[in-house]
């Protein structure tokens, strides 16, 4: 989010504060309006409720949130959280000072901008039978940030904050765009969650049971596809609708993460790591660990060293 917090820094440098709490600053279009809001000091329990959907991301500092009924809830840059209508926010601000102002969006959607986005998904995307329509979640939905939520989010700051002719259509379709992001963020948190559940009947929950039991094996899309019970198009199709990625890009995160955890093993090897994970040719698993980690399997093992 450093980016989308030097973007707002740039726009609101000189302007005057109107309040040293929740100052707010406003975008709106048609369909939606962007709220920037600002605090410069430690203040406790300060309410704030939406009349409509709302997105809710952190862009700088920390918050704590307060629903009723759960546990208060440290709130941070990366993170975000989906509320329905009316969900009041009681919020803390423990480290906001002047010079390091605690910075949060909050993003409300008309219900207009919703009902397209959600017959769209239903009439063109529908999900499999088990899984329902798709809709918005009736409860608080907290995610945390991959790159495209990252990305969804700046995009949508930034055309927030342009005035440019034509502004209402291109939030138009960032907005939906975003909703569909976090629709899948929601449905694959749902299936993964789903595995730990032996009772689940689900068909893309067994495909990653499957996944995850014989990661150290030759994983083909013909194994996935019968474990499924559907045609190679509508399973990767299905797949990449659910999980916002294509099952070989799902494999490979998961040995990733496996070969993480045996990196972890002092008298592990970079080798035993590959293996363990299912690469059985090591160029290509440390091609993979780069691109998905930021560095090799090698320093990886000596960072966890030090």
């Amino acid at each position: 989010m450093q980016q989308t917090n030097a973007h707002i820094s740039q726009l609101h440098q000189g302007k005057k504060l109107d309040t040293l709490v929740e100052n707010r600053t406003a975008y709106t279009t048609d369909e939606a309006e962007l709220n920037i809001y600002e605090t410069f000091e430690f203040v406790e329990r300060v309410g704030l409720t939406f009349d409509y959907p709302v997105f809710v991301s952190m862009i700088s500092g920390k918050k704590v949130m307060h629903f009723e009924g759960q546990t208060p809830m440290p709130f941070f840059p990366h993170e975000s959280l989906l509320l329905p209508p009316k969900e009041t926010m009681r919020i803390d601000f423990p480290e906001a000072t002047l010079d390091s102002p605690t910075r949060c969006l909050a993003l409300a959607f008309s219900p207009e901008v919703v009902k397209d986005t959600l017959n769209l998904l239903n009439e063109k995307f529908a999900r499999l039978p088990e899984t329902g329509e798709w809709k918005l979640p009736s409860d608080n939905f907290y995610l945390l940030h991959d790159s495209t939520i990252n990305d969804s989010v700046h995009r949508m700051v930034t055309l927030f904050t342009d005035d440019s002719r034509a502004r209402n259509v291109l939030t138009n379709l960032a907005l939906k765009e975003l909703i569909v992001r976090v629709l899948q963020t929601e449905a694959r948190n749902l299936l993964l969650n789903g595995c730990e559940n032996p009772n689940l009947d689900h068909r893309l929950v067994a495909v990653i049971r499957f996944i995850r039991e014989n990661l150290h094996t030759d994983i083909t899309l013909d194994m996935l596809c019968r474990r499924a019970s559907m045609s190679k198009p509508n399973f990767f199709r299905q797949f990449k609708l659910h999980f916002g990625i294509t099952p070989t890009d799902f494999i490979n995160r998961e040995r990733i993460q496996r070969a993480k955890q045996v990196l972890a093993q002092p008298q592990k090897s970079v080798t035993d790591a590959s293996y363990s994970a299912g690469f059985n040719n090591l160029n290509y698993f440390i091609k993979v660990f780069k691109k998905m980690e930021g560095l090799t399997p090698s320093n990886f093992k000596k960072r966890l060293a030090k």
